[in-house]
């Protein structure tokens, strides 16, 4: 069986929130190399875009988007974004999160 053509992800469109660094910039990364059109998506504008631009460099279609997703009409805009034009939302990957080190 030939898993790499079953994993393809051709004419998909995945969202990738996080996508500015670390695991979300990797996901959405290997997502572009499956085939999918991935909107990178962060609260860090300027990561977002250097991921799409890696994903573009590469051969693949990305575009970037900031978000702040504690903000409800943000995170409604960007789905409104991210589904603009596209025939259909196909995969959504989260990863952002917050590391707060400091003394208990």
């Amino acid at each position: 069986m030939d898993y790499a053509r079953l994993f393809r992800l051709d004419g998909k469109t995945a969202l990738v929130i996080g996508a500015g660094s670390g695991i979300g910039q990797s996901a959405a990364r290997a997502l572009a190399a499956h085939g999918a059109s991935v909107v990178c998506a962060d609260l860090n504008e300027a990561g977002a875009r250097t991921t799409a631009g890696l994903i573009g460099k590469a051969g693949g279609n990305a575009s970037a988007e900031r978000v702040d997703i504690a903000k409800e009409d943000e995170v409604r805009r960007l789905f409104a974004a991210a589904g603009s034009g596209r025939a259909s939302l196909d995969v959504v990957v989260t990863t952002p999160s917050i590391n707060v080190r400091k003394p208990v």
